[in-house]
């Protein structure tokens, strides 16, 4: 949703590289879930299909089947799978019975190498019932662009979808804004599905009501995805500033998961709610849901750096890597500038991944604000393959970055999009980022942990 929550620790997506920090509760919301198979080199096209957890990359026609009762896929981002308040949750990026992640993490490189999309953020609206006090988007309905076609119609968006599946994407995720506030999301949902895309929905649950719910599972989504602040109604809509949002997001969520939805619990930690993150766990435990937290929060996209009013200090972020829960989730510190990784690739922006905003813009990532097409005027494929600033992201490499051997590197924690934003420079420090790093590595000194990269 607009209204930010985590982002997820995908494989070399942003989740990864700003240190998201993910979970799955100990009961299993979705039954019969397989585990995903081998993988092989793909051939011209790189294509994921089959049942729910199911991957295979292969060369693919370009006639798609339609999505039958099992047609769900993995998402992009997969999460570590813990045991919640108990304390025992795994690495951010471990996965299930050890293979899940390691498996998608391996196609995620893939795709980035020979520049397949396969994870697409899809903003649908930016109109929203709530008015978070840390949100990315532009504070209010006036100060958004409206161009004159206004937001996609589903015509549009179904047009785009297809496109989508035609250039390799596996996940589609939604979001806004609240989603529901479009009258015709889910027929957007069901035009993603009849092709074959692994659905993630983010919304509020605001809006969401029994109907929408029944409606949604039998989409079968593969995961609905909702920023709880708090366990503590006051604490929640203290940050929508919308009084009885905490208990309609609640409802809405129960009710997903009385339908069989796989349910994540997401929240960023921050100064509004950093003592809340325990209230939490126990609350997904007893959904049954996943959790994930996020320590960093973000400019809005028109400049505006009132949310970092609200973002925690290195100091807290410290502290909060050596909780026993939270701590083995948090992405290795800070080290040193010179590790052998130089020739590798940045992160997944504009290589495997990107964002559609709801009037057809494209960009690189969530946080990147270079528009580098848009598809009421091309099609995806063209803007995809052709766009300079995409080709531009695609070249560079971590020995490209202009880092001071001097300071601590941001590790798991550095954005170029947030470099160039909050510091001036794409290929330059994030200070911000190198701060987190380096309080991460000192609450784990003398656990022997290192990040095998720097940048």
């Amino acid at each position: 949703m607009g209204r930010r929550g985590p982002a997820l620790a995908r494989p070399g997506g942003r989740g990864a590289a700003r240190g998201a920090v993910r979970a799955r509760a100990r009961r299993s919301p979705r039954r019969g879930a397989a585990r995903p198979g081998g993988l092989r080199p793909p051939g011209r096209v790189l294509r994921v299909r089959g049942g729910c957890g199911r991957l295979a990359a292969r060369a693919a026609p370009r006639k798609r089947r339609a999505a039958g009762a099992g047609g769900a896929g993995l998402p992009a981002a997969l999460p570590a799978r813990g045991a919640g308040a108990a304390g025992r949750a795994g690495p951010a990026r471990r996965g299930a019975r050890g293979g899940t992640v390691s498996h998608f993490a391996a196609l995620g490189e893939l795709a980035a190498a020979r520049h397949v999309p396969l994870s697409v953020l899809f903003e649908v609206t930016y109109r929203c019932n709530l008015a978070c006090r840390h949100c990315y988007l532009p504070e209010g309905p006036a100060d958004r662009p409206r161009p004159p076609g206004g937001e996609l119609t589903l015509e549009e968006i179904d047009r785009i979808l297809g496109e989508l599946a035609d250039a390799g994407t596996f996940t589609v995720t939604f979001t806004g804004g609240e989603v529901f506030l479009r009258r015709d999301f889910l027929e957007i949902v069901a035009a993603a599905r009849r092709r074959e895309l692994c659905v993630v929905v983010f919304t509020t649950g605001t809006v969401m009501t029994a109907a929408h719910a029944e409606r949604l599972a039998a989409l079968r989504p593969f995961a609905v995805e909702a920023s709880v602040y708090s366990r503590r109604p006051e604490v929640h809509d203290a940050v929508t500033g919308v009084p009885g949002s905490h208990r309609r997001t609640l409802e809405a969520l129960r009710r997903l998961r009385a339908a069989g939805v796989r349910v994540v619990i997401k929240s960023p930690l921050m100064t509004l709610n950093a003592g809340e993150y325990h209230g939490l766990i126990a609350l997904a435990e007893e959904l049954g849901a996943d959790w994930g937290f996020d320590p960093v929060l973000i400019p809005r996209r028109d400049g505006d750096r009132t949310p970092l009013a609200f973002a925690l200090s290195a100091a807290q972020v410290g502290t909060l890597a050596r909780d026993p829960v939270l701590g083995r989730l948090f992405p290795g510190g800070a080290t040193g500038a010179g590790s052998g990784c130089g020739d590798e690739g940045l992160c997944a922006a504009g290589r495997s991944t990107c964002r559609i905003d709801p009037y057809g813009d494209v960009f690189a990532c969530l946080v990147s604000t270079h528009p580098v097409g848009n598809l009421r005027a091309q099609r995806f494929a063209e803007l995809w393959q052709g766009a300079p600033y995409l080709h531009r992201l695609r070249g560079l490499r971590r020995r490209d970055l202009r880092l001071d051997p001097a300071r601590p590197a941001a590790g798991a924690y550095r954005c170029s999009a947030l470099a160039e934003q909050e510091d001036g420079d794409l290929l330059g420090p994030f200070r911000r980022g190198e701060a987190l790093a380096e309080a991460v590595r000192r609450a784990r000194a003398g656990a022997g942990e290192a990040d095998a990269c720097t940048a």
